[in-house]
């Protein structure tokens, strides 16, 4: 839950940014292994869906 300012907690923060990361380097996997890309576009997704979840967890916060 968001401080009753509204801003972010740094946990909350670094989970946020944790998940931007874990799919940046998802995505980044997917361009450096073409011939693999079947395998790692699984991984995509469900880096996808994990920020996604975050992003709606925190979508009020500043």
């Amino acid at each position: 839950m968001p401080k009753p300012d509204g801003t972010m907690y740094a946990w909350e923060r670094a989970e946020l940014n944790g998940a931007k990361v874990r799919y940046d380097r998802a995505v980044d996997e997917v361009k450096r292994h073409p011939n693999s890309a079947r395998i790692y576009q699984s991984l995509e997704k469900k880096a996808f869906a994990d920020l996604m979840r975050i992003t709606a967890k925190y979508a009020g916060c500043k």
